[in-house]
């Protein structure tokens, strides 16, 4: 059968050859990456199975084993479907609704939340309520010229838009990562390298079986995205509409509240398809919150923030980060900053879960 044609069955290709490739094929499946059975790579011959020559070609062409992984891969993934979608119908559940109950959690936001909140799911899951699952190379690292282009492009953006303002500052660097703005464009460049390193070595974009989770740096470039799309959001929404300065708008001034973060978009949701998850909230809302304790301890201390030009002239205490949210000065202003941003961050987070969304259907499916 030419490789163009529909996978062979086990059946099919030990009636034909007289090998059994259940056997040597189906340990190779839970742990993708090991090295391939002696049946590839010549060596003691299976069991009923034609001499392999040592160091000769296979006997088994690379064709036919790729059809008949993806054959067991398939069968896997029917086997295990039920299992990891379906949950027991309930006792007011509609009897005459014909439609599987793994599908039902398809049919709206609220229904997807529901779904993506149940303890049932990973924390890391790639399966969809439509019972298809991510495809982790058209989510995270699409195979094209264009995603290298791009990605190169976005990291110097960021590295450019850092090194700008690091050099015009009076400060020490260090104090740079006391802001919140600072922070989220480091967290921003990690996400970009991690993504441009997975990018290039692809061993780690395996797609798992049903079940399992992604590699390491899939898992991590995952959730520094879920962090740096909406605290990228949160920082140019502060800026533009919390304070009240009459500066002229300056290019670095836009570019940190506003074009890094939109770089983080497009990578997410025009080159790649990250899939924010609803569980991913945690990590956001941590990221959050430890800032705003951050910005009291700061203040407590006197840790300070260098010398600024707007820096105070009494010099007993060191300056809070932000005149704002002084949590000394004006305890009640620096608290409904801060419930501000607490309460924000859910609307933040969700408006980059919906975007992602709008773009799941092109890297959904696939095997």
């Amino acid at each position: 059968t030419p490789p163009s044609s529909a996978p062979l069955s086990g059946r099919q290709f030990q009636g034909a050859t007289g090998v059994n490739l259940q056997q040597s094929l189906a340990p190779t499946l839970p742990g993708v990456g090991r090295p391939a059975p002696p049946l590839f790579s010549g060596g003691a011959p299976p069991a009923g199975g034609p001499p392999i020559p040592a160091g000769g070609p296979a006997v088994f062409p690379t064709s036919y084993q790729h059809h008949f992984q993806q054959h067991l891969h398939q069968q896997h993934h029917l086997q295990q479907q039920h299992q990891v979608l379906e949950v027991p119908d309930q006792p007011n559940s509609d009897p005459s609704s014909s439609a599987p109950v793994s599908h039902r959690y398809d049919e709206g936001c609220f229904s997807r939340l529901r779904y993506e909140f149940t303890c049932d799911t990973d924390f890391f899951s790639l399966a969809e309520p439509s019972g298809d699952f991510v495809n982790v190379i058209e989510s995270f690292a699409p195979y094209s010229k264009s995603t290298a282009i791009f990605r190169v492009l976005f990291i110097g953006v960021s590295s450019s838009t850092l090194v700008y303002k690091w050099e015009r500052a009076n400060v020490e660097t260090w104090r740079y990562t006391m802001y919140l703005t600072y922070l989220t464009l480091l967290i921003t460049m990690a996400y970009q390298i991690v993504s441009f390193y997975i990018m290039e070595r692809r061993a780690n974009l395996v797609q798992p079986l049903p079940g399992d989770r992604p590699r390491l740096l899939v898992r991590v470039a995952w959730i520094l995205y879920s962090i740096a799309a909406p605290a990228g959001l949160t920082v140019s929404l502060s800026r533009w509409f919390l304070t009240d300065d009459n500066e002229p708008l300056t290019l670095d001034d836009a570019m940190m509240h506003g074009g890094v973060a939109a770089t983080v978009f497009l990578d997410g949701l025009v080159v790649g398809a990250v899939p924010v998850r609803a569980k991913h909230l945690a990590c956001y809302v941590a990221y959050i919150f430890a800032f705003v304790v951050w910005t009291y301890l700061q203040e407590h201390f006197g840790i300070g923030k260098g010398g600024w030009p707007d820096e105070y002239p009494n010099g007993l205490k060191e300056d809070p980060l932000y005149f704002i949210v002084s949590w000394s000065d004006n305890f009640k202003g620096a608290a409904t900053i801060a419930m501000y941003h607490l309460l924000f961050t859910p609307v933040a987070f969700f408006i980059c879960w919906g975007l992602s969304l709008g773009v799941r259907g092109k890297a959904v499916g696939g095997d």
